[in-house]
């Protein structure tokens, strides 16, 4: 049996004269953390998106499990388990976390009574438990990426892929949200897929790494292989590092 759980094959996306993605290919092994990194500019939230549902490729197709869910919408692709955080998280403000949370488990098929059961499990997982009754608007920052968080593992995901979970965080925060991932996706067992900025956050995490320049490939590899690659290192800093 294969160990592909999904897969983009041959991917291009363009926006007008733009080609956001180039013939791109991906492979989201099971049982391995996948970390997606590039310049800004480089396609990474285009991936997702189109990994998600969120657009349509101009040509290409997306696999899950071997089935091409090309044409699948994003919440048909939700109830397959394919779960996403954003960069820029929004919860419902005016509502309780408990009940932020089980909106995204009603979204799969829950009734109301176990959403709310998954909501006050999952808020214990991420650390918010003792804030369940309180409204997301009262909140900190790094409070509202674990809410985050918990809304994407309430679809009980087969993929679940993080947006710049950690932008905006402090140094303690990142060390926590480290942490907190690994534990959450070994619990889960769901397959984690990554969009970082922060090298060191991904280097800790990713079992292989995907750097994209341009909307394409550039490197795929372990950690140390992809971050000591030159090609990679001009990429975020240019020729003289890369051959300093």
């Amino acid at each position: 049996m294969s160990d592909i759980v999904m897969s983009a094959v041959d991917v291009n996306v363009r926006f007008g004269g733009l080609r956001a993605l180039a013939d791109l290919d991906l492979e989201i092994r099971s049982g391995e953390v996948l970390g997606i990194v590039g310049p800004n500019g480089a396609g990474k939230s285009t991936l997702f998106n189109v990994l998600a549902g969120a657009i349509r490729p101009t040509s290409g197709r997306v696999l899950l499990q071997g089935r091409d869910i090309t044409s699948s919408r994003a919440d048909q692709r939700a109830r397959m388990g394919i779960s996403r955080t954003f960069q820029t998280v929004r919860p419902f403000l005016d509502e309780t976390l408990v009940r932020n949370v089980a909106v995204a488990a009603l979204a799969v098929g829950d009734g109301r009574a176990h959403a709310m059961d998954v909501a006050v499990d999952l808020l214990e997982q991420v650390g918010l438990a003792d804030k369940a009754a309180a409204r997301a608007s009262e909140l900190g920052h790094g409070e509202r990426k674990r809410l985050e968080l918990a809304r994407a593992l309430a679809v009980r995901p087969r993929v679940l892929m993080l947006d710049e979970v950690m932008a905006g965080l402090n140094p303690s925060e990142v060390r926590e949200i480290v942490e907190l991932i690994r534990s959450l996706c070994a619990a889960s067992g769901s397959e984690l897929v990554l969009i970082e900025h922060l090298l060191s956050a991904v280097r800790s995490l990713a079992d292989r790494v995907v750097v994209l320049d341009a909307g394409r490939v550039l490197a795929d590899g372990t950690p140390d292989d992809v971050f000591g690659d030159p090609k990679v290192i001009e990429a975020y800093l240019g020729t003289k590092y890369a051959t300093s």
